[in-house]
């Protein structure tokens, strides 16, 4: 059997695998497609953000094929609204919307899969000229790019993988031009930039292609350390992403090299758990939440399957899996309507069902709010259940006050939007300073029984008392 059959009977096992494998314990997502206006479009890239600089969230959308193009989306009037552009890289992958040049303003940001080099695309009053970043130039095919404040000084860089050996390099704004470091040589894979040590503290993870170890690189002041914290059992093309898969609010690394793996950084070692041991085309990982119930998941896009949806079970321990929609491309998670909801976008992939739309936009449709959580604490006004937490906060600009928090029973607040204040909580009822107080209260005003007073005395007027009594019983004999 030739080696293409053998690929093609691998994939459609895989395929009934994930099929047959699936939790069904959420709602299904609903696919919309957003049409280009010229046909075939293959689109592997997309991004959202605010590439104008007006505040509104628009989404990007790169080719891998059919040379300069990319488009550029508006959600307006209730429909999805396309401009076309020709200004790209040829063979363009991995948009960014980011502020490289510290002037807090974004640009569009695009990498060639030729030895074009990487492109920057500044919005004013229209889509400037592309400007190439030197030293990007003539290093070959250009895989991935990431915004990211890798050194952890606050200023934003870009880190860019080339499937040539000039492998990962970092991309630093001096005012006048970029600074080149290289990270790692030869040829990398998908990477990530993120938190996955859950410390506060971003680093960078990379596997090679066709390699099988992942790599992270610490920033320590003058240089990165390079360590090895994981090594499969095969090698693939290879990718790594960072990111709470499984809806704990714990970042983990999720890793393709041939299986499916996740790593947890815990008590100062690394542990790995395999999600699936089967090789498969693992192109694209993703995080993030587009469901009702709020739970963050993993999506993986996969070469000749399309998007699979990793729901993490708590009880049974491991991930159940659906197939949501057979697009291929990358996946991008966020409000690209500007009301509110994420949703899921994905690229139709230069491999994939979707020949004729450019994006596949996925919702659930039982979303109906959007979370308007003014003060970050989870809970919003008015409640909604998109919030993290579903219950009404009394006070959206004050974090210490929401469903579930501690009544404090003397700050003339409601801490716990349960409707009373202090002592007229519940409760409070056994507490110390109600019981206190409504003691005081039954001797009336200014008197000094149950008072703070007599409160600060008790512990001296108790033994004092102790003492004349023995005084007393002593003269009695």
């Amino acid at each position: 059997m030739s080696s293409r059959r053998t690929r093609s009977v691998l994939c459609m096992l895989f395929s009934l695998f994930l099929l047959i494998h699936t939790s069904g314990s959420h709602a299904a997502l609903t696919e919309l497609l957003i049409m280009p206006d010229d046909p075939s479009p293959m689109v592997d890239g997309v991004e959202l953000g605010i590439g104008r600089n007006d505040g509104k969230i628009r989404l990007y959308a790169t080719r891998y094929e059919y040379g300069s193009l990319w488009h550029e989306f508006t959600f307006s009037d209730g429909q999805w609204v396309v401009e076309d552009y020709s200004t790209a890289p040829s063979y363009c992958l991995s948009p960014v919307v980011a502020d490289l040049t510290d002037d807090g303003l974004n640009a569009l940001i695009m990498g060639g899969s030729t030895n074009s080099g990487v492109w920057i695309i500044p919005y004013d009053n229209g889509w400037q000229s592309p400007e190439a970043i030197s030293g990007t130039v003539g290093n070959g095919q250009i895989l991935c790019l990431q915004a990211a404040a890798g050194r952890n000084d606050g200023e934003t860089r870009l880190y860019v993988s080339y499937k040539a050996e000039a492998g990962l390099a970092e991309y630093s704004w001096n005012g006048a031009g970029f600074e080149e470091v290289q990270l790692l040589s030869g040829e990398l894979g998908r990477f990530s930039a993120g938190v996955g040590r859950n410390d506060g503290v971003v680093r960078i993870y990379a596997i090679p292609r066709y390699g099988n170890t992942v790599h992270e690189l610490t920033w320590e002041g003058t240089g990165f350390r390079d360590e090895i914290i994981f090594t499969s059992d095969y090698t693939s093309k290879g990718c790594v992403h960072v990111g709470d898969g499984r809806g704990d609010g714990v970042n983990r690394l999720y890793v393709w090299a041939y299986g499916l793996y996740e790593l947890t950084y815990t008590n100062d070692a690394w542990e790995s758990l395999t999600i699936e041991a089967e090789g498969a085309a693992r192109y694209h990982l993703n995080s993030g939440r587009v469901h009702a119930d709020n739970q963050s998941r993993l999506y993986v896009a996969m070469r000749g399957i399309g998007v699979a949806e990793y729901t993490w079970d708590s009880i049974d321990e491991e991930f159940d899996v659906d197939v949501v929609t057979g697009a291929t491309g990358a996946t991008v998670i966020g409000d690209g309507r500007n009301d509110g909801i994420n949703r899921l976008y994905a690229g139709s992939g230069s491999k994939g069902y979707y020949q004729e739309a450019a994006v596949v936009e996925l919702s659930d449709e039982s979303v109906t709010c959007s979370c308007n959580d003014g003060d970050n604490d989870g809970y919003g006004d008015p409640a909604c259940s998109y919030c993290p937490n579903p219950g009404l906060d009394c006070n959206d600009s004050n974090p210490n006050v929401h469903p579930g928090a501690e009544e404090k029973c003397s700050n003339g607040i409601d801490d716990d939007c349960e409707g009373g204040i202090d002592c007229a909580d519940s409760d409070c009822s056994g507490s110390y300073s109600c019981t206190a107080n409504s003691t005081a209260g039954s001797y009336g005003p200014g008197s000094l029984v149950g008072s703070g007073v007599v409160n600060s005395l008790l512990p001296f007027l108790v033994p004092l008392s102790a003492c004349i009594l023995m005084m007393i019983l002593r003269r009695k004999k």
